[in-house]
């Protein structure tokens, strides 16, 4: 079985994040303690966990989204690949195209075969450092990953709902840029492709073909300045293979004058033409495929931090780690308590009181609702009972503080329900009636 992907983990961990919230959640804590358990090794980073926790529900109940999503991510993959290959093919096919009568111009197919990626590519640079989002979204209708997904939600249409969620601008995976890297990771294979197509036809056709290469221009341009143009581009494998420069003599031979039907140096050797196919070949390798290559690693590496990032901010991440890493507290007696329990634990109060119970102010807490004979046990004479908090203003919190003042009692009594977490307001609350009590 082929091991999940990140974004494989992803959808799943999502998905039974929801799931868990019509669950019953002393099941869900039972069984993510005991996944916790199983963590042998040190602990990980959040995202390693919550990775070792969708993989255990798998083994427990195999889940189907993210094994499509990544089946369907690997099928598209393969599509752009096969797509690419065929267009690298035609495009150097119909460049490339030489039927004995006059050369291949090398400046056009420079410009189409690799000036024209550069600029895409720069383009693509700006584009995802300046944030530009909605240029960049308007730009998608011409990247192949959403042509490829698009038709295929039409052919599958039980696809639709997964290439939706990772293509749609609303879709739950557009956090942290998952989309985004997403879709550029996705055109990166489509054009690594597209330049290995254009180099197998250039290599076919120089293997099977006399191809020759010319140059020419309308505009006044000598031919030294064209020169220093190809020399410049040889820079990267000047040192390493000095075959692929053209040279100066090369440069004035191969210029072409389409009236006069012939080259400027005269009869040429199609053989002496044919060494312009390395330097277009390098230039294809350098500033075509070796860009690509680097982009694709680059945006498959931030993508894999965007879907982290995706996944350590999942709703319901957060209590997932604490399940798995705390011990599990239960709130159900194991038996049921009888009143002779209680006469055996007293509440400890202050020493003043000698014996006697305390008069007390009770207030009691957002609708917590105290009991007097279980206060009484616990050494408190209620006097008053007051509601606080819940539904009461501040307002009527900072009345309430006058009256338990008022009535200057030895202590005062604050009561809330079982298992609720304190908030802050009362923390705030106290410090306040501390304040107006001492």
């Amino acid at each position: 079985m082929q091991k999940p992907s990140l974004l494989a983990d992803l959808v799943d961990i999502r998905h039974q994040l929801g799931s868990d919230q019509n669950q019953d959640r002393q099941h869900v804590a039972h069984r993510d303690r005991e996944i916790g358990r199983t963590i042998t090794r040190p602990r990980g980073s959040d995202v390693s966990l919550l990775r070792h926790w969708i993989a255990s529900i798998r083994r427990q109940h195999p889940a189907e989204n993210g094994v499509l999503t990544q089946r369907g991510v690997n099928t598209l993959v393969t599509v752009l690949w096969l797509l690419g290959l065929l267009s690298g093919w035609l495009l150097g096919r119909a460049v490339l195209h030489y039927d004995g009568s006059e050369p291949v111009n090398i400046i056009s197919a420079l410009v189409i075969l690799v000036i024209s990626q550069l600029l895409v590519l720069v383009f693509l640079v700006i584009l995802l450092a300046g944030g530009f989002d909605r240029i960049r979204e308007a730009l998608l209708i011409v990247n192949p990953a959403v042509w490829v997904s698009g038709l295929a939600a039409k052919l599958q249409p039980k696809w639709r709902a997964r290439i939706e969620s990772i293509l749609d601008e609303r879709g739950s995976l557009t956090d942290h840029g998952v989309r985004r890297w997403f879709l550029v990771y996705l055109a990166q294979h489509f054009t690594v492709a597209l330049n290995l197509g254009i180099i197998a036809i250039l290599l076919y056709l120089v293997s099977v073909s006399d191809l020759a290469f010319g140059w020419n221009t309308t505009l006044r341009v000598e031919n030294q300045s064209i020169f220093e143009v190809f020399r410049i581009l040889s820079l990267p494998w000047e040192w390493a293979l000095p075959a692929a420069v053209p040279s100066a003599d090369l440069v004035d031979v191969s210029r072409y004058y389409r009236l006069e039907s012939t080259l400027s140096g005269g009869t040429v050797a199609a053989a002496e033409l044919g060494t312009w196919w390395v330097f277009l070949l390098m230039c294809i390798l350098v500033y075509g495929l070796l860009p690509r290559l680097i982009v694709l690693v680059y945006s498959g590496s931030k993508l894999d931090i965007a879907i982290k990032a995706a996944i350590r901010s999942s709703a319901g991440a957060g209590q997932v780690i604490s399940r798995m890493q705390l011990p599990l507290v239960d709130s159900h007696a194991s038996g049921v308590e009888h009143d002779d329990d209680l006469n055996t634990a007293r509440v400890p109060l202050r020493s003043r009181q000698s014996g006697r119970l305390l008069n007390c102010v009770v207030l009691e807490w957002s609708g917590a609702s105290a009991n007097r004979s279980s206060l009484q046990q616990a050494g408190i004479d209620p006097e008053r009972f007051y509601p606080a908090g819940g539904h009461q203003s501040v307002k009527d919190d900072r009345a309430l503080l006058d009256q338990v003042a008022s009535h200057k009692p030895d202590a005062v009594a604050l009561v809330v329900r079982s298992w609720e977490p304190p908030l802050l307001d009362v923390v705030d609350f106290v410090h306040d009636l501390r304040e107006h009590t001492g």
